[in-house]
């Protein structure tokens, strides 16, 4: 019977805290002289890493594999695109490894990432998301992308027991010997395991899987919070869709509304309508880009009938 990824993750974990179980056994090893002692210790921590080791080649290998099928389903050209935009969207909400804000770059603990993909994989099978998914090759990806989540969550929770296993048994040796030999030992046991940058590289490396799809808060007029559609690029960079520009322009102002640069609003005209990025925000956003077209066309025929009746039509 097919495990399901909750189901694989149980499994993975009964076999993680079983090794660990073996592992701990060390401590009942009597040994005739410290030195016996720690290398025994460190010869373990090694091979430790070096499995930790090939988990984490394993991960990039599939972090890859999933990154190329990704972009297949997830093509602009494709029906799934919404339907993806949609399933990260509610992942980067739940902020499982690392968090997405200016203010919050920290990297979670493995209790916390454990019960946060919980929560997203609960709210996706309620929204049905994944029934949504037309592409024959989109499930398998779903399925296998939060696999590789709980893959990482395995890896940061084997890491997590290995080091508190170590740490005891060190701390046991020095209260039967009545030797100091934590501190001295501790930064030469750490060598031996993946060091934190490099748990939170893969972190990292986890949540650039989301970024293969372009989210439409990244493209919103910073002014009417909607999609920058006919985007006006001025001369500071700053990005605004043609309508807040041409209104800006009527009230008298000059200045960019952001960095305030000097008359980049006064001297933007025609070439500074971004092209490309106009041409990438209707291959991605075709349905945010008609109703921002409709919004505006509306708003203008209202414009033009107070121009003409004095009255205003909402």
């Amino acid at each position: 019977m097919a495990l399901t990824p909750l189901a694989d993750y149980n499994y993975e974990t009964h076999n993680i805290e079983k090794n660990l179980s073996q592992f701990s056994s060390v401590s009942r090893i009597e040994l005739e002289a410290d030195g016996e002692f720690f290398v025994t210790l460190l010869k373990e921590v090694y091979q430790l890493n070096c499995l930790q080791k090939q988990n984490q080649d394993k991960f990039l290998i599939n972090l890859q594999d999933i990154k190329q099928m990704l972009i297949e389903v997830t093509s602009p050209f494709k029906k799934d695109i919404y339907t993806w935009r949609k399933i990260f969207q509610i992942y980067l909400e739940y902020k499982i490894f690392v968090g997405n804000t200016e203010s919050d770059r920290e990297e979670r603990n493995w209790e916390f990432s454990q019960s946060q993909l919980t929560c997203f994989i609960d709210r996706i099978d309620n929204s049905h998301l994944v029934k949504r998914l037309k592409h024959p090759l989109s499930k398998i990806v779903y399925e296998n992308f939060v696999k590789l989540n709980i893959r990482l969550i395995l890896m940061k929770k084997f890491q997590y027991f290995n080091q508190l296993a170590t740490t005891k048994l060190i701390k046991k040796h020095d209260k039967k010997t009545s030797l100091i030999s934590d501190s001295m030992f501790r930064d030469l046991i750490e060598k031996y395991f993946l060091p934190e940058d490099t748990f939170k590289s893969l972190c990292c490396a986890m949540e650039q899987l989301t970024t293969i799809i372009p989210q439409i808060d990244d493209y919103n007029c910073p002014i009417c919070l909607n999609i920058a559609w006919k985007p006006i690029r001025l001369c500071c960079s700053h990005v605004f869709c043609v309508r807040c520009l041409v209104k800006s322009v009527r009230k008298g102002m000059r200045n960019c509304p952001i960095c305030r640069a000097k008359d980049a609003v006064y001297n933007a005209n025609q070439k500074n309508l971004d092209m490309c990025l106009m041409n990438f925000l209707d291959l991605y956003f075709p349905l945010e880009v008609h109703k921002k077209q409709k919004d505006d066309d509306r708003e203008r025929v209202a414009e033009e009938m107070e121009a003409i009746t004095g009255l205003r039509i909402e």
